[in-house]
């Protein structure tokens, strides 16, 4: 299940300069997609979207991995034909898990939002900001998986 929280306007000051003060100190010394780290391979198309039928895929959504489970939220598509149709804005959350090897929806955002930034903790996939299409979020939520 996943769940999803607001979080205190001041525990994302702190953690936003947390982030600001680790950033510095990180550094590459050889090229991270050839990395022992990193092991790359392709996922699954994703399923349908809102009352899409097709799997269009998404933009601009929040994605992190907590617990070890890739979560997908929100974000923006065009229907057929694209780019000349309205962007849909999409709340829904999927989550994709490793051993079933295919994506599913498991619940919806409270509202559609897309093109903020995600981070991935230990806590959850911690969502900042982003937009509806009218106006921009000052927002600030975790999204869990309790498995």
């Amino acid at each position: 299940m996943v769940e999803c929280s607001t979080v205190n306007r001041s525990l994302f000051l702190v953690f936003s300069l947390t982030l600001l003060t680790l950033f510095p100190t990180i550094s590459f010394s050889q090229n991270i997609f050839e990395s022992q780290y990193f092991r790359w391979s392709r996922l699954p198309d994703l399923i349908p979207v809102g009352d899409q039928k097709a799997a269009l895929g998404v933009a601009g959504a929040f994605a992190g991995v907590h617990n070890d489970v890739m979560i997908l939220a929100g974000g923006t598509n065009f229907e057929e034909p694209r780019w000349q149709t309205e962007k849909s804005w999409h709340n829904d959350i999927l989550v994709y898990e490793k051993d079933a090897g295919s994506w599913r929806k498991v619940g919806e955002l409270p509202t559609s939002i897309g093109y903020g930034t995600s981070v991935s903790t230990e806590y959850g996939v911690v969502c900042i900001g982003g937009t509806d299409g009218n106006k921009l979020s000052d927002g600030v939520f975790i999204l869990k998986w309790d498995h």
